[in-house]
């Protein structure tokens, strides 16, 4: 009889390796799609978060075959108020073991902690924190993504629209603007910093002074544009704009809030329809009088954000957060403010100058009704601002 050959052991594991590996590659993309993992996506309701909320009920609406993938659980109002039982809420919230990824929209005081007492279970678990309300080194420490309002952008953007319009002050009232108490005196810093380097009087309400008369008085004298932390009322507002003065922006800018009172525009059917909200807004703020000096983002930050992080968060199953892969999140949430020239950037720390390696700052462009756009492109922003003490 012939011997066997001593390669036959060898091409028959060949042959089997090549079976197997076959097999497994063909299998792949079936395996990919079933180890999904599930998304927890929590906001307050309507009356308490309503852009934020918009942005689950859509993400749901849109995507009705991962109906069970993406979960959207609204928070009572009052949690919100309270660092420890928010936490408490989030960890009940988040015990589904098929769980890979939880965003907080806002993520109020708590979520740090609520974070590390998940992370300890489960390291795995990846924690977005949109707009957060904690200190930047506590939730940096925790979150694997985190992704706030561009304060130095905004606050130098503010300060050139004035200078450009001819304006020669800016009026700041102080109050809860619904930043962390880090972003809101980093804000603060640029923008009195850009006044001064501009030309601008920088006035600043006093403590004790009542805000209706202080804004009566300072807008009585025209040529001044209005930053404040928490809107005047619609009557004292009005009176200041019709003065000749402006007002753009908001810290959370949104046309339902920030000028529906002041428009005369009551209930809205089509809140989620945001294009359509802003002709009815723009046509009313020129039939005011007020077309060309005030303004606020189309699409606002809690929806653009919520929206399209869930979208990049759905697809590929195990996406590494990196600042790579931050430039397909940033065309993800492009597609839900097109439009406004949307941007990321990495959160820059002003003492050491280092670039965060999981805090990422956005930005759009401010639109003025009856006027359009206002931008100012990235790269025209002085660099010193980023590194200003606060």
């Amino acid at each position: 009889m012939p011997k066997p050959s001593p390669r036959a052991p060898f091409l028959s594991s060949i042959i089997l390796a090549v079976s197997v590996f076959a097999a497994l590659t063909l299998a792949a993309p079936a395996l990919a799609a079933q180890d999904t993992g599930r998304i927890l996506y929590l906001s307050g309701g309507m009356e308490f978060s309503p852009d934020a909320f918009i942005a689950g009920k859509k993400a749901r609406e849109a995507s009705p075959g991962q109906a069970k993938r993406i979960q959207h659980e609204i928070l009572d109002s009052k949690l919100f108020a309270s660092s420890a039982e928010y936490a408490q809420a989030i960890r009940k919230a988040a015990q589904d073991s098929k769980l890979s990824v939880i965003i907080l929209n806002p993520a109020a005081k708590g979520s740090a902690a609520a974070f590390l007492s998940l992370k300890e279970a489960r390291p795995e678990l990846r924690c977005v924190a949109i707009n957060p309300q904690e200190d930047d080194l506590l939730i940096e420490a925790a979150a694997d993504l985190i992704i706030s309002s561009d304060v130095v952008s905004r606050a130098y953007r503010l300060a050139r629209i004035a200078k450009q319009f001819g304006l020669t002050r800016m009026i700041f009232l102080p109050g809860n603007s619904g930043f962390s108490s880090d972003a809101d005196r980093r804000f603060q810093a640029v923008l009195s910093a850009a006044c001064l380097d501009f030309g601008l009087e920088y006035l600043a309400k006093p403590a004790k002074s009542e805000t209706a008369s202080f804004l009566q008085e300072e807008g009585a004298k025209g040529k001044s544009l209005l930053w404040a932390s928490s809107l005047p009322p619609a009557l004292a507002l009005s009176q200041y704009l019709k003065a000749g003065n402006y007002l753009i922006e908001s810290p959370a800018p949104s046309l339902q809030p920030d000028f529906s009172a002041l428009l005369s525009i009551g209930a809205v059917n089509d809140r989620e329809d945001y294009p359509k909200l802003l002709k009815r807004f723009e046509k009313a703020a020129i039939d005011s009088g007020f077309a060309g000096r005030i303004g606020t983002w189309i699409y606002p930050e809690a929806y653009a954000l919520g929206s399209g992080v869930l979208s990049f968060l759905q697809k590929p199953a195990g996406k590494k957060i990196t600042s790579a892969s931050m430039r397909e999140a940033l065309e993800e949430i492009g597609k839900f403010c097109p439009g406004t020239k949307p941007q990321l950037s990495q959160k820059i720390d002003a003492v050491s100058g280092l670039r965060a390696k999981n805090h990422y700052y956005f930005r759009q462009d401010s639109y003025i009704l009856g006027r359009g756009f206002f931008s100012v492109p990235p790269q025209d922003i002085p660099g010193k601002y980023q590194l200003l003490a606060y």
